[in-house]
């Protein structure tokens, strides 16, 4: 059974939270440096960082990132989803 709970995020906090996103794309030699490209646009920070490439030449980049509020997470998801080599993008 889940329980829901309303939460509202201090705005005033000039700080902001880590989320957690994962990306899984096809694997090209400058995939991080596109991804990297998309936050650095978007001025967010990067708390962590893990990248695996599987046998089937498919890389899984798992993030923590900086953001001061929820939009900036969707505007995120939906840039990195534009770059070409990306196949999905999901919060963890």
């Amino acid at each position: 059974m889940f329980r829901f709970i309303e939460t509202e995020w201090d705005a005033k906090g000039a700080e902001g939270f880590g989320v957690g996103i994962t990306i899984r794309a096809v694997d090209s030699n400058n995939l991080l440096v596109k991804l990297a490209t998309v936050i650095s646009q978007l001025k967010l920070g990067v708390e962590s960082i893990n990248a695996r490439k599987s046998k089937q030449d498919e890389t899984t980049v798992k993030l923590i990132v900086t953001v001061r509020d929820m939009s900036e997470v969707g505007t995120l998801i939906a840039k990195l989803e534009k770059v070409d080599e990306v196949v999905k993008v999901y919060r963890t």
